[in-house]
């Protein structure tokens, strides 16, 4: 995970599927970009989470080619608020884990561009705090299903396709 240790990216749901998924699985849970303040941070320590303050983008890049998962688990507590995310895009780390060829399980990928086609690729999106640990153990359990990542996201993120979309003709 990379941002703000806070339970707005739910950051406090990661914490909680850990240790189901380190009593099936040799995993390591990195939190990258949190700091020391925030309301998380203290817990994620003591949860035996890497925990880093700030990085620079070019080691960023680092752990996110090594690593297996990207995870985005932000769920909403009525439906006005979730119905909201599907316009409000991917979000900048799950794009960058993408084009380092890093599946993303993650509910803002729901506003990714991509065909429903394409989704299948890239990731998972789990429907409710239920479906998290599955859609994760499934990205794990058969990473050769998400081997279009890159690929997905060059098509929709690299600068023309956003020029594209950007462009306002006069």
């Amino acid at each position: 995970h990379i941002g703000r240790f806070d339970s707005a990216k739910g950051f406090d749901t990661m914490l909680d599927i850990m240790p189901a998924l380190k009593a099936k699985y040799d995993v390591d849970f990195y939190g990258i970009g949190g700091l020391k303040t925030d309301t998380l941070y203290n817990r994620a320590v003591a949860s035996g989470a890497k925990v880093f303050e700030f990085m620079p983008r070019n080691e960023l890049l680092k752990y996110y080619s090594a690593s297996d998962v990207y995870l985005s688990p932000k769920f909403y507590d009525n439906q006005s608020e979730a119905d909201s995310e599907k316009f409000m895009g991917a979000g900048v780390a799950s794009v960058e884990a993408l084009g380092c060829g890093l599946p993303v399980v993650g509910t803002n990928m729901k506003g990714f561009y991509a065909t429903p086609e394409e989704m299948k690729y890239i990731g998972e999106i789990p429907k409710t705090i239920w479906d998290l640990l599955p859609c994760i153990v499934k990205v794990l359990n058969h990473p050769e299903n998400y081997h279009r990542c890159r690929e997905i996201a060059m098509k929709y993120y690299s600068w023309s396709p956003i020029v594209d979309r950007n462009l306002v003709a006069f």
